[in-house]
């Protein structure tokens, strides 16, 4: 049996210059941190980041595309039900003339359609314009469209249905006038549609009277003895016209009056804005907004003196706005009412008070103006018109 040799190596002391505590934090040792697993999970994170802003930015960019091709195709599709319906190959056309001085009223009756009476030069009698138009031969087949003459009223009726784009029926009238023509009347009801009644010269109309149940309504140039234009849902406008008594009134909507001259003034809006601007008055005007704006801007007040009498202005709001812009030295008297709201006064800013008078001494035939806003701002300046109003 062989002897085990056991060596026994002797171990050298360490440096005592080695620091034992600093020797794992040491730069010159090696250091054992895992620093590739880390810089790979960055570059994954960094990867996975591009991707999703990739998918984003290709989302995006092909729903703004679809969206684009859809308002293309929409807009073409609408564009060419529009021209089949207002430029149709289907439609009737019908000249109908009366000697000027036989007719002394024009009445339509209309559920849909356009109706323009306009003077026009080298003509000698009243001419009446027919037309009807559809989308088929057979649904142009169902407008009912006549015209009546007796003892000198001209009777435009149409019962066609009520207007949709899969139909496009309706009529249109177009009545010109001799520019020497006589005094007529305008009267009638339109369901929808547009109404334009002008003038070029001072040719004169008795009464006009129409009634809108949605759409718009214009006098411009006219002299009339009354103008009366009414819609539940529009806007009515009536300018540079002359006139004894003018009725404005919209349900839904807003109302318009710019360089008329008036005896008496009405104007009636339930939600909306009414707008007067530079119109004559001599005796009265009244304004009325139950929900909206309510502006009267630089009226004009022309009383006879030799009556003592003086023009009343009352602009009433209920609830929104109302803006007032007057000449002083043509008012003789200015009473503001502001129950609940806010109200600034030319040179004064606001006014706690709710209530201001004004009197001017110097003007006994001028204008008195009385403007009451339940709820809201009441803006009174006696200036010329303010730009920020």
């Amino acid at each position: 049996m062989s002897a085990l040799n056991v060596v026994y190596t002797p171990v050298e002391e360490l440096d005592s210059s080695v620091d034992l505590e600093n020797f794992g934090s040491s730069s010159s040792y090696m250091d054992v941190t895992p620093t590739r697993p880390i810089k790979k999970r960055q570059k994954r994170e960094s990867g996975c980041f591009k991707s999703f802003c990739a998918c984003v930015g290709v989302t995006v960019t092909l729903t703004f595309i679809t969206f684009l091709l859809m308002s293309s195709a929409g807009y073409y599709m609408f564009k060419q039900e529009f021209r089949q319906c207002f430029d149709s190959e289907h439609f009737d056309y019908e000249l109908v003339e009366f000697p000027m001085n036989t007719v002394h009223t024009i009445d339509f009756s209309l559920v849909n359609g356009l109706v323009v009476i306009y003077e026009k030069e080298d003509i000698d009698n009243l001419q009446v314009h027919l037309g009807a138009s559809a989308r088929s031969e057979n649904l142009l087949q169902q407008v009912s469209l006549e015209l009546l003459e007796v003892d000198g009223k001209v009777s435009v009726i149409s019962q066609t249905p009520n207007f949709d784009f899969t139909t496009c029926q309706y009529v249109s009238v177009v009545v010109y006038l001799p520019l020497d023509h006589e005094a007529i009347s305008v009267t009638g009801d339109v369901q929808l549609g547009v109404v334009d009644i002008g003038a070029l010269t001072v040719g004169g109309f008795e009464d006009i009277d129409m009634d809108i149940n949605l759409g718009y309504a214009s006098v411009y140039g006219v002299n009339a003895q009354s103008i009366a234009l009414k819609t539940k849902l529009g806007l009515v406008e009536a300018s540079d016209s002359t006139s004894d008594s003018v009725h404005l009134e919209a349900g839904v909507g807003g109302v318009y009056s710019v360089d008329n001259t008036v005896a008496d003034l009405t104007s009636k809006v339930e939600i909306g804005s009414s707008w007067i601007e530079d119109t004559t008055v001599t005796s009265t005007l009244k304004s009325g907004v139950h929900y909206g704006y309510n502006y009267l801007l630089r009226p004009q007040m022309y009383s006879n003196l030799e009556e003592n009498t003086s023009i009343d202005i009352s602009v009433d709001t209920f609830y929104g706005k109302a803006v007032v812009v007057a000449d002083r030295y043509v008012t003789s008297e200015v009473n503001l009412i502001n129950v609940v709201g806010t109200q600034y006064i030319d040179g004064e800013g606001a006014v706690e008070e709710d209530g201001y008078r004004f009197v001017n001494d110097d003007t006994v035939n001028g204008g008195k103006i009385l403007v009451t806003t339940d709820y809201g701002t009441l803006h009174y300046d006696f200036m010329d018109y303010v730009e920020e109003l």
